[in-house]
């Protein structure tokens, strides 16, 4: 589930629906424009999709957002059965705008960007596709060593990721 902007002439957000099948195809589940991205928009728009479902066992067991705060709020009101889940691509892109934001000067000096995200990125990939918990914890360890020069990205991924969602982030 997520909500595009600006992409109609009322500014609405159209949030949209998707499914995902067992051999990795998506497909439309449904969409609805919304007059803001508050919580009882977002129930709303959920009531309608459950109102569709008529057999309990067809329910979704597993629910991806974009890691909006006002949907995850509400995904358990409406689907009290369906784990809500933080999709990693999302939370990919959002750590990659994070890092290119904060690279762009560090402490008057030009970095040299691109080596930098590069790296920062990688890392932070290999983080999220931990197989083990272990693993998790050598990467995380890695990870906090890469940042020491930037402390801002780091308490940035620690606070928005890795404290709050680290166990909801999956890859559909």
């Amino acid at each position: 589930m997520d909500s595009t902007y600006k992409t109609n002439k009322y500014n609405m957000p159209l949030f949209e629906i998707v499914g995902f099948t067992s051999t990795e195809r998506t497909y439309n589940v449904g969409f609805a424009w919304l007059t803001n991205e508050k919580e009882d928009n977002f129930i709303w728009a959920l009531q309608q999709l459950r109102s569709l479902v008529r057999n309990e066992g067809s329910l979704p067991k597993v629910i991806l957002t974009d890691r909006d705060t006002a949907l995850m709020n509400v995904v358990g009101q409406v689907f009290p059965t369906s784990a809500a889940m933080v999709c990693r691509v999302h939370v990919q892109k959002n750590v990659g705008s994070k890092i290119k934001e904060l690279l762009k000067v560090r402490e008057g000096e030009e970095v040299e960007k691109e080596i930098v995200w590069a790296n920062l990125e990688k890392a932070f990939m290999h983080l999220l596709y931990s197989d083990t918990v272990d693993v998790y914890g050598d990467r995380l360890m890695e990870f906090r060593e890469l940042c020491k020069k930037w402390p801002i990205l780091l308490r940035y991924i620690e606070e928005t990721v890795l404290d709050t969602d680290k166990e909801k982030v999956v890859c559909a």
